[in-house]
């Protein structure tokens, strides 16, 4: 997965990367196209 692009983004990844929450839905803006899979 490539990083996001801008810094909303790459926040949120930072963030859900810490808290280690891993469902996977589509997050944040359409240049980023962020995925975040989380553990239900």
């Amino acid at each position: 997965m490539s990083p996001p692009k801008c810094p909303r983004c790459q926040q949120k990844m930072a963030e859900l990367i810490q808290a280690q929450n891993m469902q996977i839905r589509t997050y944040g803006c359409a240049p980023c196209n962020l995925i975040v899979v989380e553990d239900a």
